[in-house]
């Protein structure tokens, strides 16, 4: 292990347990993640599981440019800059992106939203047909000074 150390100039530190200022660089990052974690958990005032956001905020993260570096950590690991999701939406609707089996991808997800809203009406057609008697029926809207039963599980 040492060589491979020496080889790639990394300098191994070793540093006291329970001793949180020995690892500076650890600890401000772990610091920037909580506060991350807590504007993710604050817009959601209902959801209180940070264990959720953790991968969201990672991601975050990583694909941030440094103002130091001029470049992401992931740019600086991978040798290019990430492509997430909405870089990938992006260059679906500008039909920029080549990569067939993304398109393919795209697609069948397209395709299986227009299915899935063609075949929410079929039930509905065929129970008309069969019982032309019946209306489809109506949920209301609760206003103020409705009772309202609220079940928690």
């Amino acid at each position: 292990m040492g060589e491979i150390c020496s080889l790639l100039s990394i300098k191994q530190l070793t540093t006291t347990p329970y001793r949180p200022q020995c690892n500076g660089l650890v600890e401000r990052f772990n610091a920037t993640l909580k506060s991350m974690l807590k504007k993710l958990v604050a817009d959601r005032p209902k959801d209180r599981d940070r264990d959720r956001y953790i991968s969201a905020a990672l991601f975050a993260y990583r694909e941030a440019p440094r103002e130091s570096l001029g470049f992401s950590p992931f740019h600086l690991l991978f040798g290019r800059p990430v492509r997430g999701l909405m870089t990938i939406l992006c260059e679906l609707w500008t039909k920029e992106i080549e990569d067939e089996e993304v398109k393919t991808t795209y697609q069948y997800v397209v395709d299986l939203k227009e299915r899935l809203r063609r075949s929410s009406n079929w039930p509905y057609k065929i129970s008309v047909r069969h019982h032309p008697g019946t209306r489809p029926t109506l949920t209301k809207e609760p206003r103020p000074g409705h009772l309202i039963l609220e079940t928690r599980h």
